[in-house]
């Protein structure tokens, strides 16, 4: 039972961290992706008309923030709803879907991010695989809440 409390108490640690993370790489994402170009030695050159590739990436890489961010704020609400032990209810299996839904989305953002830097699509493949097994892992916990709430209903 400790380790149980323990390992939900880290899981709350690290939710928290990682929202923290994407709130500071959000803060500092124009310089992070200048820098990492310039390391790369990839110099993008600068748009006549329109948006720039140096742009393009950067409004590409804050829209891939946005839906990690509500994936994490998810997730910390999934933990105090397990911490509460309200697995079965349809507040956390809507966090589930929400959770895997952010991770498909994820999954066309780095596509798009791949025509940029390839290796991108190592990340979109990653994040459609989790995305998957969250949507199975919903609707076996969607069936699971529904055999409860008839056994319930038979006591």
């Amino acid at each position: 039972m400790k380790t149980k409390h323990l390992s939900a108490i880290f899981s709350l640690i690290l939710a928290t961290v990682l929202l923290a993370g994407i709130l500071a790489v959000a803060c500092v994402l124009p310089l992070l992706t200048e820098s990492y170009l310039n390391l790369s030695g990839r110099w993008l050159e600068p748009a006549e008309h329109g948006l720039s590739d140096f742009q393009k990436i950067l409004v590409l890489l804050y829209t891939i923030l946005l839906p990690a961010l509500i994936a994490d704020l998810a997730l910390l609400r999934l933990l105090v709803s397990a911490r509460r032990e309200q697995v079965f209810e349809p507040r956390s299996i809507r966090c589930i879907s929400i959770i895997s839904w952010c991770c498909i989305g994820e999954t066309a953002l780095f596509a798009l991010l791949s025509f940029y830097f390839p290796f991108s699509l190592l990340i979109a493949f990653a994040a459609l695989f989790v995305g998957l097994c969250l949507r199975v892992v919903r609707h076996v916990l969607e069936t699971a809440a529904d055999l409860k709430k008839e056994n319930d209903l038979t006591v």
